[in-house]
């Protein structure tokens, strides 16, 4: 009974706070001033008639931290008590008469307040020789909106930078961005369409390879059916020019039996190889 009246309590609170309607708006002497509520980001100030305002609505009633920064000035910090219903007005002023504020566009702002990098990414066909132009460039796998080569202003901070495009395979590399430092970085890329011929090719060596080594194995298995054949003969020969002959053509067998046999090795060895080269060039590897 007492958690149902509990809960019976709680339900009007609840939507109190649920459907709360309230602004908070900061007032500052210049244009692009980031604020922040409880060091999270929630937007800057912008011209509004003779004031440059920023307007946040529905925020949670109660104590806040509030930070305003623009440019190298220092912050501007204060603790707020946002109401349920209503306006609360807050003031911030950077104080900057020595300041041409019409000269600072809001992308200087940000670079001021970030330290930035760069980087400049380009692409090499390896088999074509030469640089390509127009592979679409992706930053930690979002669109940066470049295509190569260009040139990247980035944060400071590492990076998986790939590259992609419908010729070639995706390659990727991590960068690491320091500030006021620009990082040359170029990718080293094969056409699809050359490796698929690469790896056709290499493909047709596999059954070369293993066509060849059965063919010289088969040649050593009959070649040494037929040492044993003649050794048997030479063991029961009782003419001499026979034993000798016979012995002879044991010794010949057995030796042409060792050369199918290593041909068979060596191709083998050959067909596993292009067999590794095929799995390369298929993108396995």
């Amino acid at each position: 009974m007492k958690k149902i009246i509990l809960f019976l309590i709680l339900i009007p609170m609840f939507s109190i706070l649920l459907s709360y309607e309230n602004t908070l708006e900061v007032r500052t002497d210049v244009s692009g001033v980031k604020v922040y509520i409880d060091g999270s980001y929630i937007g800057c100030s912008e011209p509004f008639g003779e004031f440059n305002v920023f307007r946040a609505n529905s925020i949670l009633p109660g104590s806040h931290l509030l930070k305003c920064i623009y440019i190298d000035f220092e912050p501007f910090i204060a603790t707020i008590n946002i109401p349920i219903e209503g306006t609360l007005n807050q003031e911030v002023f950077f104080n900057i008469e020595d300041v041409n504020v019409a000269d600072i566009t809001y992308e200087e702002q940000e670079k001021k307040l970030n330290k930035t990098g760069s980087i400049t990414v380009s692409a090499y066909d390896i088999n074509k020789k030469r640089e390509v132009e127009g592979i679409k460039i992706n930053i930690d796998n979002n669109d940066s909106k470049k295509l190569t080569k260009s040139k990247l202003e980035l944060l400071v901070g590492d990076y998986t930078i790939s590259l992609q495009h419908d010729n070639y395979p995706e390659v990727s590399q991590t960068i690491s961005i320091n500030e006021n430092q620009n990082v040359n970085t170029t990718f080293f890329i094969e056409s699809n369409s050359w490796n698929r011929n690469k790896e056709k090719k290499w493909k047709k060596q596999i059954w070369i390879g293993l066509t060849a080594s059965a063919f010289f194995a088969g040649g050593g298995f009959y070649c040494n059916m037929q040492m044993n054949n003649k050794n048997d003969e030479y063991k029961n020969a009782d003419v001499t020019n026979d034993v000798m002959s016979l012995k002879q053509k044991t010794q010949d067998f057995e030796n042409y039996r060792d050369y199918c046999y290593y041909t068979a090795s060596g191709v083998a060895i050959y067909s596993v190889f292009s067999w590794i080269k095929t799995a390369y060039y298929h993108g396995k590897l």
